[in-house]
């Protein structure tokens, strides 16, 4: 009978700490974001956004396969000055919080508390993510739309519905267009 009153405890202690590790992750991806020297594909999207944002050409024109990349990125950052490249690395990091958390839901769905406890401290604290993530690149807004994709796969192959495979594939194809290419 004890075991039955812990068990609502530990999954609110475990879903705290895994706020937690998402906060903690979500900070040091935001932490300084104008200490790091600008990279030279910044610069480009954030023109390429610009140029989204105003309809000055066709965004498949120019988009180089991240087509969803530039009208993210215009709306947040619409100008191509040092508050905007800061700007922009925010809302890149903003897709990273998206992206831990849609993958400690998807191993929580899959294995039970503390793997979502574990998915989350590791997505956090991997030092690949923590830099491409603090960077304002297509890589993780492609990444963060691919774990909303497996976390959403896991019901539908349990319960296939036409609903479901409908959001499921229109996330995909999200993912997609989020980065068509590998440069």
């Amino acid at each position: 009978m004890p075991s039955n009153r812990l068990a609502p405890q530990i999954s609110v202690i475990s879903t705290l700490t895994i706020a937690i590790l998402l906060l903690i992750g979500f900070a040091l991806r935001i932490h300084a974001p104008d200490h790091m020297p600008a990279f030279i594909d910044e610069h480009r999207h954030m023109t390429r956004g610009r140029a989204v944002l105003n309809l000055t050409q066709n965004p498949v024109e120019f988009s180089h396969g991240k087509l969803l990349l530039y009208p993210y990125m215009a709306f947040f950052a619409p100008d191509n000055t040092p508050a905007g490249l800061v700007t922009a690395r925010i809302a890149v990091a903003l897709t990273g919080l998206f992206a831990a958390s849609a993958s400690a839901a998807a191993a929580r769905r899959l294995f039970g508390i503390q793997a979502g406890v574990f998915a989350a401290g590791v997505y956090a604290l991997a030092p690949h993510a923590v830099f491409y993530e603090r960077l304002a690149l297509a890589d993780p807004l492609a990444a963060g739309l691919a774990a909303l994709a497996a976390w959403r796969v896991i019901p539908l192959a349990k319960n296939p519905t036409v609903r479901g495979g409908i959001i499921t594939g229109l996330i995909i194809a999200a993912a997609s267009l989020a980065k068509l290419t590998s440069t």
